[in-house]
This record gives C-alpha cells, structure tokens and sequence, in this order.
C-alpha cells in the first residue's frame, strides 16, 4: 500500500476510533439518564423501549399531561393513524 493511502487510512481510522468513544460516552450518559428519570424509567417497563428510546421520549416530550390518553401520545409520535383510514 502506498506510504500516502496508509498515512491516510490511519487518519480516518484515528478520527473513527475518537467519534466511537465519543458515542460510547453519550450512550452511558443517556443510561444513566434514563435509570435517574422516574418518566423514563416508566417508559422502559414498555417492551422494547430502551435507555434511548425512552429518555428521548422524555427529553422531546417533556410533559406528559398534554396526552389525554396513551393514544393520542401513541399518535404524537406516529404510531398510530390520527384518523380512521379505512371505510
């Protein structure tokens, strides 16, 4: 391999490996979030919500007494069809 493609191969595997541990430290800062908020942990009793899911939910939502039901938050974030489609 050419002296120039290693040299630039070891860059980009250097700024790859420094952008890894950066998202590692973000995803134990989002766990850790995620196990201290009492509304995060509530939305990871949901079967397939996670640390991320959930304090994302948390972080966007913030107040969950806008939702009147778990349908219309299900609507907020798309889950499900605002309107009857189907006639």
């Amino acid at each position: 391999m050419p002296d120039l493609a290693s040299g630039i191969l070891g860059t980009v595997r250097y700024q790859f490996l420094g952008i890894h541990e950066r998202i590692q430290g973000y995803a134990k800062m989002i766990a850790k979030h995620a196990l201290l908020d009492a509304g995060a942990r509530c939305l990871m009793r949901i079967p397939g919500v996670g640390q991320i899911s959930a304090s994302s939910t948390v972080a966007t939502n913030g107040d969950s007494k806008q939702f009147r039901t778990s349908c219309d938050l299900a609507t907020w974030l798309g889950l499900t069809l605002s309107r009857p489609q189907f006639q």
